[in-house]
């Protein structure tokens, strides 16, 4: 896959969800992330390139790590939604997933805190990413 719709993104989230109290939670968070994703990407295309197709459908993907992740706070929920998504051929949503957690983490953080995640950068790159 190379892109998706917005319908396709909520089919993609139930597809993974455990239940519906569970889909109807991560959606719900995930549909007040993509309002204000949108505001701050049409904001930002002032004066910049913006794939908006991208920051709607990802902004709503973001959490679907979420459904595989017990833990209410678990801060891998990032990197395994990033696996979801890679899984199912959607690259540039993984990587919005794995870096959306707090304002990017770096190698050194991961040291330094001792998070339980792999020793790598998760730093938004991309202006949709960010």
């Amino acid at each position: 896959m190379i892109g998706i719709t917005e319908k396709e993104a909520v089919e993609l989230l139930r597809k993974y969800s455990n239940n519906k109290e569970s889909f109807s939670k991560v959606l719900n968070h995930s549909r007040a992330v993509q309002k204000l994703a949108l505001e701050i990407a049409n904001d930002i295309k002032k004066n910049h390139d913006v794939d908006i197709d991208l920051v709607k459908t990802a902004s709503l993907l973001h959490d679907i790590g979420r459904f595989r992740c017990y833990k209410e706070n678990s801060i891998r929920h990032g990197i395994v939604g990033g696996e979801i998504l890679s899984k199912e051929g959607l690259r540039k949503y993984a990587r919005i997933a794995e870096t959306h957690i707090g304002i990017g983490i770096t190698k050194q953080d991961i040291k330094k805190y001792r998070l339980d995640l792999p020793l790598k950068d998760f730093i938004p790159e991309t202006i949709e990413e960010k």
